[in-house]
C-alpha cells in the first residue's frame, strides 16, 4: 500500500484547489445587500503538449491536451439578525472536457468529460464593529459518472473558516484555515485574506491562491489583472483495468490562470466578465487519497479565454 504524500508541495496544491471554490466573490456591504444570483461560465485553453512527459510513449511531444469548461451556479442569500448575519445557499454544476491527442494506449480510456455537482452553505456574521467571521461547508460529487451509480469515491467534502478585521475604511485583513477530505490525511490549510477598496482601485487577494487588482474606469466598467487557481479530484472508476491494481482511481486536475480581466455592467442586473491570458495545467492520478508516483502530467503554458455572466434577481 502506498503511503500518503504529505509534503509542502501537496499542501499548496490542496490550497490552490480549495480556496477559489470555498470563498466565491459576493457583493460587499458597500454594494448593498446581495440578491439571488445565477452565474454562467464557459472557457477554453488551447492544446498544450506535455512539459516533461513521464512516459516514454509521450517523449516525442506529439501528445497534447486541450481543455474546455462549463459551469452554472445559483446563489440564494438569506439575511438574518437585521443584516448582521448573511447566509448563502448555493447549488452548482461544473463540467471539464479533456480533448486528448495521441495518448498512450495504457491511458487512452481516460474520461473525456468530468463533472462536479455541489451544494454549499456559507455564513458570514459580524463580531462587533471591526470583526467578521466567515464559515463554509461544501459537500460535492466529482466523477465521470461512468459507472451509472453513485459510489463512495464520488463523494468529497470541503470546509473553511476565516476571521477578518477592518483596518480603517479601506483595508481588511483576515486569517483562517480550510479543510478537505481529498488529499491524503485531512490537512489544515492556512489562508490569508487582504482587501483594499479605494475610490478608483480594488485589491482582493486570498493567498496563496488568488489575486485580483482592478481599476474602476466608470460606474459600469472595471479593468485589471487576475491570478486564480482551480481544480478538483474526480472519481474515474471504469478507466483502468483490474490488472493495474488501482482500487479507487481518482484524477486530479489543476489549472492556474493569469492575465487581464474586464467586467462590464450594461444594466444593474447583468454583469459580464471577460478573462484571458496564459494557463498552467496539470493532471495526476490517485488511488483514493494517495498519489501514484510517475503519473504526474504537467502541460506547457497555453493561452486561455473565459467568459462569465452573472444575472441577479
Amino acid at each position: 500500500m502506498l503511503k500518503p504524500l504529505l509534503h509542502p508541495g501537496r499542501l499548496i496544491v490542496a490550497t490552490l484547489i480549495l480556496v477559489p471554490a470555498l470563498f466565491p466573490v459576493h457583493p460587499s456591504a458597500a454594494q448593498g445587500l446581495p440578491r439571488p444570483t445565477l452565474r454562467l461560465e464557459a472557457g477554453l485553453a488551447a492544446e498544450a503538449s506535455f512539459d516533461d512527459p513521464p512516459l516514454g510513449e509521450l517523449a516525442d511531444g506529439e501528445a497534447g491536451v486541450a481543455t474546455s469548461t462549463g459551469a452554472a451556479t445559483f446563489s440564494l442569500p438569506v439575511v438574518l439578525g437585521g443584516g448582521h448575519t448573511l447566509l448563502f445557499l448555493e447549488a452548482g454544476w461544473r463540467e471539464l472536457h479533456l480533448g486528448r491527442r495521441h495518448w498512450p494506449a495504457a491511458i487512452s480510456a481516460d474520461p473525456d468529460r468530468l463533472q462536479e455537482v455541489s451544494v454549499a452553505v456559507t455564513g458570514r456574521t459580524r463580531l462587533g464593529k471591526d470583526w467578521a467571521l466567515t464559515a463554509r461547508i461544501n459537500p460535492l460529487l466529482a466523477s465521470d459518472f461512468r459507472s451509472g451509480d453513485l459510489e463512495d469515491g464520488d463523494f468529497k467534502i470541503q470546509g473553511a473558516v476565516i476571521a477578518e478585521r477592518n483596518l480603517g475604511p479601506r483595508w481588511t485583513l483576515g486569517l483562517g484555515a480550510a479543510y478537505a477530505s481529498t488529499f491524503g490525511e485531512p490537512l489544515p490549510l492556512p489562508l490569508l485574506v487582504a482587501r483594499f477598496a479605494g475610490d478608483t482601485w480594488l485589491l482582493d487577494a486570498t493567498l496563496p491562491s488568488s489575486v485580483l487588482l482592478v481599476r474602476h474606469l466608470s460606474p459600469s466598467v472595471d479593468a485589471g489583472l487576475s491570478l486564480t487557481a482551480e481544480g478538483s479530484l474526480y472519481h474515474i472508476p471504469r478507466v483502468f483495468p483490474e490488472s493495474v491494481g488501482i482500487e479507487d482511481p481518482q484524477l486530479q486536475y489543476i489549472a492556474v490562470h493569469a492575465g487581464p480581466v474586464l467586467t462590464l455592467r450594461p444594466v444593474d442586473a447583468v454583469l459580464l466578465t471577460l478573462r484571458g491570458g496564459v494557463a498552467y495545467q496539470s493532471l495526476r492520478v490517485f488511488d483514493g487519497t494517495q498519489e501514484i508516483p510517475g503519473t504526474n502530467y504537467d502541460l506547457e503554458l497555453s493561452p486561455f479565454a473565459r467568459v462569465g455572466l452573472d444575472l441577479t434577481f
